[in-house]
């Protein structure tokens, strides 16, 4: 990254401010972290969810934890390691999820080739991908977490 510390505490907005000597964050209790030469751990993590987390404990470095960018693009739909961890149907399935976001069941075994019944599993995951943030969902398309 150029730019260098700046850059990089900058690229925090909005969940964080930087304005040299001090970082705020938006945390759901109000506290001072102050890092007493001990430095500062960034952790980027998708499973962290709308804002940030601390770990402070004084005989540690202090860690902060924030989510990434969850807009990616979905998974190739040939995607081998993604066929290798859920099978050739579940890899398809979800991909196909991930671009038709108000498929119906049977557009998606029609897009898939998959018989109807074998694309109901792909219909319950995607509550369970709505209800984890996996996905924005379309609340016309009747998925609501």
């Amino acid at each position: 990254m150029d730019g260098g510390t700046r850059a990089l505490l900058n690229s925090l907005r909005p969940m964080a401010v930087w304005e040299p000597p001090v970082l705020t964050v938006g945390y759901p209790v109000e506290r001072d972290l102050h890092l007493d030469g001990r430095g500062l751990l960034l952790v980027p993590s998708y499973f962290c969810w709308r804002q940030p987390i601390t770990l402070a404990d004084d005989g540690m470095r202090p860690v902060l934890i924030h989510p990434v960018d969850r807009t990616t693009a979905p998974p190739d739909a040939s995607s081998a390691s993604l066929t290798r961890l859920l099978g050739p149907a579940r890899a398809v399935l979800l991909y196909e999820t991930a671009v038709r976001a108000c498929a119906s069941t049977s557009e998606l075994a029609e897009a898939t080739g998959l018989s109807l019944p074998d694309t109901w599993p792909a219909q319950r995951h995607r509550y369970g991908y709505a209800w984890n943030d996996f996905f924005e969902p379309d609340r016309s398309c009747g998925v609501t977490p």
